[in-house]
């Protein structure tokens, strides 16, 4: 091997060290910018350094500069924050700050190299001169970044920065900005075996260090489910087939008002040749890929044509690969797609992804300037529900709503809540998802006003939009006083009142412990109205697991204070079982004050139980009914307990709370004034 000095010296180093740590993906910067560096006959070298420590990183970048020797540096700086307000809003993980994270790699680089640096990439993109200062770097490419390769040997001797499309330049101590300029996404194939390669390594060694939280819709192929310590984020291990990101489209000509992408990418869409996407994709899948990510702002801006189009030529694909068809991804508009559409992009192997919808109230889409109204995303997810469940392609997508919308309203939520459950949305959608906070870019930009506004920052102040920030509703921070129990509120509406997540969480045995005793349990079990004794127990009995039944059948019949302490606090061990038990128990006790629960229910305006000792209603049905007259859980069983002459210890009032509790109706003044507005009408 020859001497590393004896190397010719790489012309440009990519470096990429600031992925969010849970989506630890490799980066598709590089792969652009590597195609445009081919293209222009410039040699290329990437760093990932994403996830690992710093001592590793320390290790990685005296290693790749030494050996590469190159002539410039160039970071890419994808995000300036994860996107959600909820990451910053507790410690289950150290706040992800890619800037700062940044800026300790840069300090690195500069004791290791007089070589210059260049910053670029969709965060850095978005506040190119403000990142520069605040790094200490002169020059940053905003936008596309065709550019760089034109003029790399003038950027590189700092000839006539100023005449240079999209370079962001320090001359004199100021920084200067140049005219922007938009460019058509890259013509040719972008892969090559080299790049492949790289990415089943990176993939592979993130398997091998045991890095298993990855987010679900961004990496490979899942072979397992469930959640990390940070109870928002979702992973799926991987696999040793990561999904392939390749841009289809580029630019966006919609004017949403929490968007930035025609700013950075241009208000025209351009599209990718058709020809070259589907070389691309057959390139991949013929080393045994099979996931791609469609990279574009919209798929269908307006129309659904170039849409089907490309699963045309996916199913094309598909034909010929067999057996083992390729998957794909694209954002899209809940609008612009038909049902005939739909059939024809799950038929070529799209697979569900993002659906974000701001509200489904004209009023509040008008004001958000989106492309669509309550109809539209209404009319999308009964086709995609009907599409998915002809095709048995199950579960169905997720509603996933604006909630930190600025322009949020009572009057707005109320309309969304009460049109969700009218069009009977819970059946026909996987659960839930918000967007707790609108990630803040440029107010001019935006066309909002800074009031409600939160920024997030390592440092003790800061309130520059290079940090996390974010903002809500200026009324909900009025009405609630902090930003965190705006957050709590927004998980009540996402768990409980746009699913049923709440229901994985219930625990019947605690719920005992808290709302009674076994003592007074077993004054509540001995005493049955003689015309009620067995009514609907054998109903329960029979329906009932070996191992419940006989735990159910003893309590019963001779309750104890013992056996009911092990109901109340049990082990670890018997905890599955009691949890089984304590509900059932629950249903008994419907059962033998039946006709007293039922006058109870209909004084509080609730429907009577059905046969399953439950009520055929949704949870946001119940709780605007109980809102009608109360706005606490107090007054609610003191009212009840006034109007029947209850003991606020009885079992009708611990069968009132236990059917809060089945349906997680938590009554709270502030609540009320956002979730039932005009609750009468």
């Amino acid at each position: 091997m020859p001497p590393l000095s004896s190397i010719e010296p790489t012309d440009l180093l990519l470096i990429n060290g600031s992925n969010l740590p849970y989506e630890p993906f490799y980066p598709y910067a590089f792969v652009m910018l590597s195609a445009l560096a081919r293209q222009a006959g410039i040699s290329v070298k990437r760093l990932e350094l994403s996830n690992l420590t710093d001592k590793d990183i320390d290790l990685w970048l005296k290693t790749t500069i030494t050996a590469c020797r190159p002539r410039m540096i160039g970071f890419t700086l994808r995000q300036t924050d994860s996107y959600a307000i909820q990451d910053y809003m507790d410690d289950t993980f150290a706040p992800y700050y890619p800037v700062d994270r940044l800026k300790g790699i840069i300090a690195k680089v500069k004791n290791l190299t007089p070589a210059p640096l260049i910053l670029g990439g969709y965060g850095f993109s978005l506040h190119g001169k403000e990142i520069l200062s605040y790094l200490d770097v002169s020059l940053g490419v905003k936008g596309c970044a065709d550019p760089l390769f034109t003029h790399f040997e003038e950027i590189l001797s700092a000839r006539n920065p100023e005449k240079i499309p999209n370079l962001v330049y320090r001359q004199n101590g100021q920084y200067h900005e140049n005219q922007q300029v938009y460019f058509k996404p890259f013509s040719g194939r972008e892969y090559n075996d080299e790049l492949l390669n790289e990415i089943l390594f990176h993939y592979g060694k993130i398997i091998s260090y045991g890095r298993n939280y990855i987010t679900l819709f961004n990496s490979g192929n899942p072979i397992a489910f469930g959640n990390d310590g940070h109870p928002r984020h979702m992973y799926a291990t991987l696999s040793q087939s990561p999904s392939i990101p390749i841009e289809v489209s580029r630019g966006c000509g919609f004017n949403c008002y929490f968007c930035s992408e025609p700013h950075i990418k241009g208000k025209k869409v351009v599209y990718r040749d058709l020809d070259v996407i589907e070389d691309e994709v057959r390139f991949c899948t013929s080393k045994n890929l099979r996931e791609f990510w469609f990279v574009c702002s919209e798929l269908n801006p307006g129309h659904g044509d170039f849409a089907l189009a490309l699963a045309e030529r996916m199913q094309k694909i598909n034909e010929s690969l067999g057996s083992h068809p390729l998957t794909w991804k694209a954002y899209h508009l809940p609008h612009f797609l038909s049902r005939s559409d739909l059939k024809a992009m799950y038929r070529s192997g799209f697979e569900t992804t993002w659906n974000d919808v701001v509200s489904l109230d004209d009023r509040q889409l008008e004001k958000a300037r989106v492309p669509y109204r309550a109809a539209h995303a209404l009319q999308f997810f009964e086709d995609d529900f009907k599409v998915r469940t002809e095709n048995d392609l199950l579960p169905p997508i997720k509603f996933s709503l604006f909630l930190g919308d600025v322009f949020l309203t009572p009057q707005h939520l109320t309309q969304t809540l009460q049109t969700f459950h009218r069009k009977g949305l819970l059946e026909k959608c996987g659960g839930a998802a918000g967007i707790y906070g609108i990630r803040i870019f440029d107010w001019e930009k935006n066309q909002i006003s800074p009031e409600g506004a939160v920024t997030f920052s390592p440092e003790e102040k800061s309130e520059d939009l290079i940090h996390p920030t974010f903002q809500v509703a200026p009324a909900l921070l009025k009405t609630f006083g902090h930003i965190s129990r705006v957050m709590e509120f927004f998980d009540y509406i996402i768990n409980t009142l746009l699913s049923n997540t709440f229901t994985q969480t219930l625990d019947w045995p605690f719920f005992l412990a808290r709302n009674t005793t076994p003592e007074e349990m077993v004054e509540f079990i001995k005493y049955r109205p003689a015309q009620n004794r067995d009514h609907g127990l054998n109903v329960i009995l029979e329906s009932t697991e070996p191992g419940v039944k006989e735990q159910l059948i003893n309590i019963l019949a001779s309750p104890t204070v013992p056996a009911l302490q092990s109901l109340f606090y049990p082990s670890p061990r018997e905890k599955p079982i009691s949890q089984s038990t304590a509900r059932l128990l629950i249903l008994c006790l419907r059962a033998i004050h039946r006709p007293r629960t039922d006058s109870i229910l209909a004084f509080l305006n609730l429907p009577p139980l059905n046969q399953e000792l439950a009520m055929d209603a949704p949870s946001y049905y119940l709780l605007s009914r109980l809102y009608q007259s109360f706005d606490s859980e107090a007054a609610l069983l003191e009212s009840t307990c006034h109007r029947f002459d209850l003991n606020p210890i009885s079992p009708e009032i611990l069968i009132l709370k236990s059917i809060l509790f089945q349906y997680n109706l938590v009554l709270d003044k502030s609540h009320r004034e956002w979730l039932c507005w005009e609750a009468d009408g």
